[in-house]
């Protein structure tokens, strides 16, 4: 999409360059106390940790929204926390995991479409709080609207699907296609907007890829793609995690002003990293079993 390539050039009014912005971002949200710490042990201890003292930087989620809001994040934590601590894919309860997720959005989404920018704006996630600066900057308005998005492992395998679908040698020469540098972002951006056109999930996350500069999205494509047979085992996960870790906020950098319609924005980053780790979960241990 020609605009957000127009918008990685903007001045922010206080004078910040764009990609300034973008460095100011990543650092802020990886340095969030609340954000997630990244261990380089297998052993399935968790990840995701909370902070020391028990408090979430800055206010808590306000009014029926709010509480609604932070029962989904206490579902995708719980969710998250319950793949770290499987012992092998045996252990997986995804039906029950995906019937978590489409409940609570079921409760929430209406709640989300009928609400105010200010009731929105009280309750966006901590993390992404500098993403919502950055649409006040563009004058965009948060934009949630349609029925509740549900979630099945046919909607898992779709997304899967449409992302390998764009790898070539399999895509057209002259549309849209995905590398081992980009595949990581489509399959994201499939998850969360399923109705998302070739040509603008394509801009996405190639502006996603060109801020991979340590090439973090190829190796999760490696680890997702292995050549040989790969175990459920707890550093698999713990990989798996890491690797969305490393690259979910680029995601959102590469969407500039679409992530007004991201559920993260109110959900958290975290939102996109257990669908993903899902689909992945199904895909790879679980669609053939």
């Amino acid at each position: 999409m020609d605009e957000s390539r127009d918008e990685m050039d903007l001045i922010t009014p206080d004078g910040m360059r764009r990609r300034e912005f973008l460095h100011k971002l990543l650092a802020a949200a990886v340095g969030l106390p609340a954000a997630t710490a990244l261990l380089s042990g297998c052993d399935g201890h968790g990840i995701l940790e909370p902070p020391e003292n028990g408090a979430a930087p800055g206010p808590g989620p306000q009014g029926d929204l709010g509480e609604e809001v932070q029962d989904m994040r206490d579902v995708i934590t719980s969710i998250i926390q319950a793949m770290q601590n499987m012992g092998g894919a045996g252990d997986a309860e995804l039906a029950g995991w995906l019937a978590q997720i489409n409940a609570q959005l079921e409760a929430v989404w209406p709640l989300m479409v009928g609400a105010g920018q200010q009731d929105l704006r009280d309750n966006v996630s901590p993390e992404m709080q500098q993403f919502l600066d950055q649409l006040d900057d563009w004058q965009v308005p948060l934009n949630y609207s349609g029925g509740a998005p549900q979630f099945s492992e046919a909607a898992l395998q779709a997304a899967w699907d449409r992302a390998e679908g764009l790898l070539l040698p399999q895509a057209a020469g002259d549309g849209p296609y995905a590398t081992e540098q980009t595949w990581a972002f489509f399959l994201m951006l499939f998850l969360i907007f399923p109705g998302i056109g070739g040509g603008e999930a394509f801009n996405f996350a190639t502006g996603a890829a060109g801020m991979d500069t340590g090439n973090q999205a190829s190796g999760l494509f490696s680890l997702l793609h292995p050549s040989g047979g790969i175990a459920c085992t707890p550093c698999f996960i713990s990989a798996l995690l890491t690797g969305l870790l490393s690259i979910v906020m680029l995601l959102f950098m590469g969407m500039a002003s679409h992530t007004s319609m991201a559920p993260s924005m109110l959900f958290g980053r975290d939102y996109v990293i257990v669908l993903a780790m899902l689909a992945a979960l199904f895909i790879l241990f679980l669609a053939s079993g």
